[in-house]
């Protein structure tokens, strides 16, 4: 058995096309007026289908680079600057502490945001209910990341937010 609309082979028992995710062996629902809204709505247009693996790929480099970052700062905040104050200096002590913990709770907050990027981009691949919910969260957090988090969160939202989105992914889970 062969996809109708992009030809791949399928299994008897598929419902969806696991490339172009369209619906097989149901007829379009018609909407008042005719048109291509009633297929688009009954089948979706196939798009979370065909940019879903790209965009897990792309949150898992994103998390990565994230874990980078925290890597550094976390690094950053154990070096031992207090040896290179002058120990007659006024408030060393204050600012090295400062210091420290401004390093500790970026890094921190880095690594707990790259382990939920990581997370949504797997929960993604494995088409879980939660990681749709997570990675629009998320692509809405990172929209302000000018330029790489922008684009991101642009093409997320781009896939995961459209009209159809939300039923193509629960079909690409249940199949």
């Amino acid at each position: 058995m062969f996809c109708d609309s992009c030809g791949s082979a399928m299994s008897p028992e598929q419902k969806f096309c696991r490339v172009c995710g369209k619906q097989v062996g149901v007829a379009p629902v018609a909407t008042p007026g005719g048109g291509s809204a009633g297929r688009a709505a009954a089948i979706g247009d196939g798009r979370v289908a065909q940019h879903l693996t790209i965009l897990a790929t792309l949150w898992i480099v994103m998390g990565a680079l994230s874990l980078l970052g925290a890597a550094a700062l976390l690094a950053i905040s154990a070096f031992p600057i207090g040896r290179f104050i002058p120990s007659d200096s006024p408030a060393p002590a204050a600012a090295v502490g400062l210091f420290h913990f401004i390093f500790l709770a970026l890094g921190g907050f880095l690594f707990i945001t790259a382990a939920l990027q990581i997370a949504a981009a797997w929960g993604l691949l494995r088409h879980a209910d939660w990681a749709r919910i997570l990675t629009l969260v998320l692509a809405f957090l990172r929209i302000l990341e000018v330029p790489l988090g922008t684009a991101l969160g642009i093409y997320t939202i781009w896939i995961l937010m459209g009209p159809t989105s939300d039923q193509e992914y629960r079909a690409l889970g249940a199949a």
